[in-house]
Parts: C-alpha cells; sequence; structure tokens
C-alpha cells in the first residue's frame, strides 16, 4: 500500500472545505470526510487507475463532492 502526502495548503483546504460543508448542512461534513476517506482507500489500493497530471501526482475526484 502506498502513503499518501498532503501538502500544508492542501491540508488546510480540506479542513476548511470539511468546515464549509458542516455549516451549510447537519452531517454533510462527515459525509464529505467519509467520501475522502474512501476515495484515499481506493488511492492506495490502486493509483495507477487515476490518472497522472504530474510525475507523482494523480487526479482522484471524489464520488459524491465536487
Amino acid at each position: 500500500m502506498i502513503a499518501i502526502r498532503f501538502a500544508s495548503i492542501a491540508k488546510r483546504d480540506l479542513t476548511q472545505i470539511a468546515s464549509w460543508y458542516a455549516d451549510a448542512q447537519i452531517g454533510l461534513g462527515r459525509r464529505f470526510e467519509a467520501d475522502l476517506d474512501l476515495t484515499l482507500r481506493r488511492i492506495q489500493n490502486g493509483p495507477q487507475i487515476y490518472p497522472k497530471i504530474e510525475e507523482e501526482i494523480h487526479r482522484a475526484p471524489l464520488r459524491k463532492f465536487p
């Protein structure tokens, strides 16, 4: 299984996004985090199925959130 690393700005963005969803609707922030966790597990199990956008960076959109 591969390790997933986030730049500090990406971590900050994810925290802000989860907070925004949580403020928008009860439970939505948790659903965003669950969708993110599922996507991260999929990346770890098969990163090659996601297109590369740079040398070691793959694009993997979330299923339910833009």
